[in-house]
């Protein structure tokens, strides 16, 4: 196996780049010049390549060390956030920058939405009373057909 690590394209380097702006894969993808109407699908597609995921924990990792942040200190705010909860009674703003900071330096997992054709809905209702092999037999003629533009 190749150790070498893989070289991105220019606008799958430019979606790293933008994805640490915001954690928005969505508005990444769209921002590095990917088509409107499927940035969703890009975006959750961009973010399970391992090479793409290998660049954005790095530039996360020099984000880290550039503002001197790390989970401890983090945890050590949230810790001092929630005792002047205690006695002030409302830290909410102070909690939510904090949180802020933990997730732009990815310390907590993001979340992925799953999207039917056309970036619609999953249809779940057609689904009662299939086995699981049919559920997947179906969900990959879903997936089929229709490849993504980059």
């Amino acid at each position: 196996m190749d150790s070498t690590p893989k070289r991105l394209t220019a606008k799958q380097q430019r979606f790293v780049e933008e994805y640490i702006v915001d954690l928005n894969a969505t508005q990444a993808a769209i921002r590095a010049g990917y088509s409107v109407k499927t940035a969703r699908q890009a975006g959750y597609r961009l973010l399970t390549n391992v090479h793409i995921q290998a660049a954005i924990r790095v530039l996360m990792s020099e984000r880290s060390k550039d503002t001197e942040l790390t989970v401890a200190s983090v945890l050590k705010q949230l810790e001092e956030a929630r005792d002047f909860a205690v006695k002030q009674g409302n830290p909410s703003a102070m909690i939510r920058a904090i949180e802020l900071l933990g997730k732009h330096l990815g310390m907590f997992p993001s979340k992925h939405e799953i999207t039917g054709p056309d970036g619609g809905p999953v249809q779940t209702d057609d689904l009662s009373g299939l086995t699981n092999e049919e559920i997947v037999e179906r969900m990959k003629v879903l997936d089929t057909g229709k490849g993504s533009q980059e």
